[in-house]
């Protein structure tokens, strides 16, 4: 039983809606995580120079690529929710251009999350800038004290 046009252009609509709510929960995930690494690891540093330990800013260490890997597996869930949207969003204007509903249409289609998109994107420039940056202030500290 085939599924009426009508009705594959609603489900089209309620998942892009969906997955436009999942992206911005993501992005809202990534400000807080890096929120929170700048937070533990000025408090991590602070400890380190107040006991005048050395080896306590490889606590700081941890701590950015504890986070860097998180804020990597959230950037890669967001882009693949990202890109389905993206494939919805191009479904609904042919949609609203044609009047027509491609026959291979599937919704809801979610997406898959591969391990290896966790790594590729915690490499990236935009990703990684920040946590690079950390992981050299603390080296510096290192040498510092």
């Amino acid at each position: 039983m085939a599924i009426q046009s009508q009705h594959k252009v609603d489900l089209l609509k309620d998942e892009f809606v969906f997955l436009q709510s999942q992206v911005d929960k993501f992005d809202k995930l990534s400000a807080n995580i890096k929120t929170w690494v700048v937070t533990l690891w000025a408090a991590s540093i602070g400890w380190a120079i107040q006991i005048d330990q050395a080896k306590l800013l490889l606590v700081s260490i941890a701590v950015i690529i504890l986070f860097w890997f998180y804020d990597a597996m959230n950037k890669n869930y967001r882009q693949n929710y990202s890109d389905r949207l993206h494939a919805v969003g191009r479904y609904l204007q042919h949609y609203f251009k044609t009047g027509e509903v491609k026959e291979s249409v599937v919704s809801p289609k979610f997406p898959t999350h591969h391990w290896l998109g966790i790594f590729r994107r915690g490499l990236s420039l935009h990703i990684a800038l920040p946590y690079l940056v950390l992981v050299f202030l603390s080296l510096v500290l290192i040498v510092g004290i």
